[in-house]
């Protein structure tokens, strides 16, 4: 095909190597190697990269002569948006807008202290008020799943439980960095109307199980979602204390401890493969809880007797990681957390063996032998490209956790090829679905569209970050970085929504919104206040204790009447031995002696058990 005539609006994204101003003109090398010559005009606009927080930093000048030369300089990365001709063999890129990514030359501005606060700071504002208005009531039996384009409430009056529980993670992320009371006022709400409304526990008190939702207020068991249909999903299940989790990491309400303690109790017991295949089984039947019921017609269908990435990767970041933080190195629980340890161990070990592929992508879907399930629904044999992301960021974690060093050698691996496999090397952003092997002939093949994600956006940044600040090698530690760059300008540039608030689900290539369907709503199903502040929060965490080396501060409010007198202060698995405690504050007052430096840990005085303790804490590099 020889098109004698072409226009095509393109983004690009890449670091400038050559400036000449009197063209009005420089080259832009992008990931992918290809050099752009991008030409400017006096009408193209230069604009500095905007937050959520409505505060106009630019101070670009329309009119400055000058502009290449004041705001660009050599090895700077940038993204730019034109139009692409093409003519009798003659290509030009016209550039209409520069996205500048700092306020000073160097720097990024998603790079400084403000940034993440700010932005989960919006984020969980717009979901307060989206959901219980603009007073203090906080009333859940208002709360919807399901919100529009712009934040309003649709006729469906289902309340899924996941979504309750993801949002009240996100909200006590944003109190962990922030100490802004309201979120965990409404958090507390939460977690109240879930245990309430949604958990059932069993006769002999052995378990907990957590219902898919309320319609009407008629309490729903099974998933009424088209994948899940007539089954319980272990990753509902799983998500149902995702909340709950970080609630009790940064609170200690033992209330929330104890319902964990018991849906742990129901995976083990019903979930649980037993035999030499171990794992868990990714459903099981609503009414004989078997997971290879044969009950009804059609059953349980494809999910009969299956393992998945869901049923045994996603306990890592969901709850385990944050709820092992929560008791580690304290000696009443002890027990507990090496239990806690040994199941983390076998999943861990289960993702090197079965899902993590050297050569290609992760595998997904099993049968109960771990034998591919290649003809799954949807999913065939192809990836997400956000799962081998999340691996890689939590092989990485787990590194941290085991000390073990096949983890981040396959973490490493996985980064060191997902730029080619899944990364948009022109645009910026990561991809959605490939084919595992391509069926078109090209190295690429995705089944249905070139979309991308914000929950994948989320792991490639949180992946590439973290590895950045783990990497023994200098020359991967700069790739990682420059990646982890390009995906959180793709990110602001592309999935903030600064009319409505909160992010896109789906944009296109270019970054455009893809707004059809539940892509066009703020909240769905498959989208609640989770992704988005669980990124903001580790993004801060990750930039200000690894790449940085600045100190941190977080929040906790501890509940009274709470037996374990200590507290836990690191907020993820990182190399604690390398950071401190700088500064404790305890309802106003400093305290120094009460530290635990080799553990991260504080211990309570006496004059805080019957009272609650608003903690404040500096953590700083040494």
């Amino acid at each position: 095909m020889n098109l004698r005539y072409f226009t095509s609006g393109l983004r690009i994204t890449g670091h400038v190597k050559i400036i000449d101003n009197t063209k009005g003109m420089f080259e832009l090398e992008t990931r992918s190697g290809d050099i752009f010559e991008v030409f400017t005009s006096p009408d193209t606009y230069f604009y500095l990269i905007k937050n959520t927080d409505n505060l106009d930093r630019d101070r670009t000048d329309y009119k400055e002569p000058d502009r290449l030369k004041r705001y660009l300089n050599k090895d700077q990365l940038i993204s730019a948006y034109g139009i692409l001709y093409s003519h009798n063999g003659v290509t030009r890129y016209d550039a209409k807008t520069v996205a500048l990514l700092g306020s000073v030359k160097g720097e990024y501005d998603f790079e400084q202290g403000h940034w993440w606060l700010n932005q989960i700071t919006s984020f969980a504002d717009i979901w307060v008020q989206r959901q219980f208005g603009l007073g203090d009531n906080y009333d859940f039996t208002q709360y919807r799943t399901n919100l529009n384009t712009v934040g309003g409430k649709t006729d469906i009056t289902e309340q899924e439980l996941d979504t309750i529980t993801r949002l009240l993670y996100g909200l006590t992320s944003a109190y962990m960095l922030t100490g802004n009371q309201k979120y965990l006022d409404v958090v507390r709400k939460g977690v109240t109307y879930q245990r309430d409304m949604f958990k059932t526990t069993s006769n002999d008190g052995a378990f907990v199980v957590w219902h898919h939702s309320l319609v009407n207020g008629k309490k729903i068991l099974p998933s009424n979602f088209n994948e899940d249909i007539n089954t319980i999903p272990l990753y509902e299940q799983i998500y149902a204390i995702a909340g709950l989790a970080q609630y009790y990491k940064a609170t200690r309400d033992w209330q929330a401890l104890d319902d964990i303690r018991g849906t742990i109790a129901f995976f083990e017991q019903y979930y649980r493969d037993n035999g030499k295949d171990k794992g868990f089984y990714s459903h099981i039947d609503p009414i004989d809880f078997n997971f290879d019921s044969l009950w009804l017609e059609p059953g349980m269908g494809n999910n009969r007797s299956k393992k998945n990435w869901n049923s045994v990767g996603d306990h890592t970041p969901a709850y385990m990681l944050n709820l092992m933080l929560a008791i580690q190195d304290i000696p009443e629980l002890d027990k507990e957390f090496n239990y806690y340890k040994d199941i983390q161990k076998e999943m861990a070990d289960l993702i090197l063996e079965k899902f993590y592929q050297k050569d290609t992508y992760i595998k997904e879907r099993f049968f109960k032998d771990w034998t591919s399930d290649n003809k799954y629904s949807w999913q065939q044999d192809r990836t997400v490209i956000g799962h081998n992301l999340k691996i890689a960021w939590n092989l990485t974690r787990l590194y941290y956790l085991f000390g073990d060093q096949r983890y981040l050698d396959a973490a490493e691996n996985i980064a060191d090829r997902m730029p080619e496999a899944g990364l948009d090397m022109i645009r910026g952003g990561w991809y959605d679905v490939v084919e595992r092997v391509p069926k078109n002939g090209m190295f690429l093949d995705m089944p249905w569209h070139n979309r991308k994600a914000w929950w994948q956006q989320e792991q490639g940044i949180l992946a590439y970050l973290i590895l950045a600040g783990t990497t023994k090698s200098e020359k991967k530690q700069a790739v990682y970085l420059d990646i982890a760059r390009e995906s959180i300008a793709f990110w602001n540039l592309a999935f903030l929504d600064h009319e409505s608030g909160e992010t896109y689900f789906d944009v296109l290539d270019n970054g455009y919104p893809y707004l059809q369907e539940d892509r066009a709503q703020l909240a769905s199903h498959s989208k609640s206040g989770y992704h988005s502040m669980e990124l903001n929060y580790l993004a801060h965490i990750y930039y200000r204790l690894l790449i940085n080396k600045k100190p941190l501060r977080l929040h906790y409010s501890i509940a009274p009447k709470d037996d374990v007198r200590r507290l836990n202060l690191m907020p993820d698995y990182l190399p604690k031995e390398k950071f401190k405690v700088e500064m404790l504050k305890i309802n106003g007052a400093e305290f120094t002696n009460i530290v635990d430096q080799q553990r991260l840990q504080v211990s309570l005085d006496e004059q805080y058990k019957d009272t609650a303790a608003e903690i404040i804490v500096h953590i700083g590099v040494k």
